[in-house]
């Protein structure tokens, strides 16, 4: 099957190309096509001059939910069969294109475990949610409803699930969240877990769903993002009043508080709202 490896390139991007090229290149397995959805970089080709590998520029414009419906668009008529998406500020494991294109024969998406490292690239927490979740666990869209552990930067699919027609709506602040949502469950798909490769996510200002210290500054955010994510899925056609009415109560309760309960640590993303307890 022909493999793609998928990245998104801004220009706030332009100094992480080297640490994203070298993790490209020590992959174990080399036989993919790089494909770099462009958003307003100049001349982008010249930054990628050291890479001698299949590459394709695909221009692409927007927000970074419009940019992601271009490139699932673009995607699902091209002729890769896998696809392995990899965020440009992110590295990985030297197996992971390996791991997930074997996994991906057998699954329609693939989602790997990440280890954390600061913006210098250095790791101080390995495999974070390994004691949460084992090495190959499948999950339904009902897990990722209330949480996710499916994102752009850490997924692998099967070009054949973007035949399933998702909605787009400029309500989610997390376009990766809404988009896998919408496609397993409307097209009926499992996906899989690993622990046997990881992204190596970097912790920085500008990473929205960053594993960050637990306050209410952090609470706050988290209500909003998962406010603006089933509105956008309400705006669609999901019913899921529930949830928004939920969080609007916890959102209520919490105006007045100044001692933050505590939380556990490596949680899913925005998986905060479901571990925290207010009277």
């Amino acid at each position: 099957m022909s493999l793609a490896v998928v990245t998104f390139f801004y220009p706030n991007a332009v100094v992480y190309i080297s640490g994203f090229l070298n993790c490209i290149q020590q992959q174990t397995a080399q036989k993919f096509t790089l494909i770099v959805f462009n958003d307003g970089v100049q001349n982008i080709s010249s930054l990628f001059t050291k890479y001698n590998n299949n590459i394709i520029f695909v221009e692409v414009t927007g927000t970074p939910t419009q940019v992601r419906f271009q490139a699932f668009e673009y995607l699902k008529s091209s002729n890769f069969e896998k696809i392995i998406f990899q965020d440009i500020d992110d590295e990985m494991t030297s197996n992971r294109v390996d791991v997930l294109s074997k996994l991906l024969e057998n699954h329609a998406i693939v989602s790997n475990d990440l280890s954390l490292v600061n913006n210098s690239g250095v790791m101080y927490s390995k495999a974070i949610w390994s004691d949460k979740i084992k090495d190959l666990f499948e999950f339904d869209d009902t897990f990722i409803k209330r949480k996710n552990i499916v994102g752009i930067g850490n997924s692998g699919i099967r070009k054949d699930i973007l035949n399933t027609k998702i909605t787009y709506s400029s309500m989610p602040k997390v376009a990766d969240w809404f988009m896998f949502y919408q496609l397993m469950y409307l097209g009926n798909f499992k996906a899989l877990f690993t622990t046997q490769c990881q992204t190596l996510y970097r912790q920085h200002e500008d990473n929205m769903a960053g594993v960050k210290n637990f306050d209410k500054d952090r609470l706050d955010y988290v209500i909003m993002v998962k406010l603006s994510h089933y509105q956008g899925l309400k705006d669609v056609g999901f019913q899921v009043e529930d949830d928004i009415n939920e969080l609007n109560l916890l959102q209520s309760k919490i105006k007045n508080i100044t001692n933050m309960p505590a939380i556990k640590q490596n949680l899913f993303w925005w998986d905060e709202t479901n571990e925290i307890q207010i009277n």
